[in-house]
């Protein structure tokens, strides 16, 4: 383990990595891996956010995914393909999404 000051090795892609305590930085930076985080940030809505989550924010430097930032650039558009697929489909579609909710009656949460 890590914390023992034992390597870890791992195996990555066919590789084996060997990782020991040296190679993990002292303070680690909060890595926001969803959108949903993103944008509860942005609109002010922490309550959605664990009491851990929102003290690790507070701690550390949040960095955004990168593919958070390709799914919040093309979300809209994402959103109406999922739409279109349920309506298509005649199905029902099973979200929670509000942003879904406003643009068609087939979905249902």
């Amino acid at each position: 383990m890590l914390e023992s000051g034992e390597p870890v090795i791992i195996e990555r892609n066919g590789r084996r990595v060997r990782i020991s305590a040296e190679d993990v930085p002292s303070r680690l930076d909060a890595l926001v891996r969803r959108p949903e985080i993103v944008v509860w940030l942005y609109t002010g809505e922490t309550e959605q956010l664990s009491a851990r989550a929102i003290a690790a924010l507070e701690e550390n430097q949040p960095v955004v995914s990168p593919m958070v930032q390709l799914e919040l650039t093309y979300l809209h558009e994402i959103d109406r393909l999922i739409v279109a697929d349920a309506l298509v489909a005649g199905t029902a579609l099973v979200t929670k999404d509000r942003a879904i909710h406003d643009q068609t009656a087939v979905a249902l949460w």
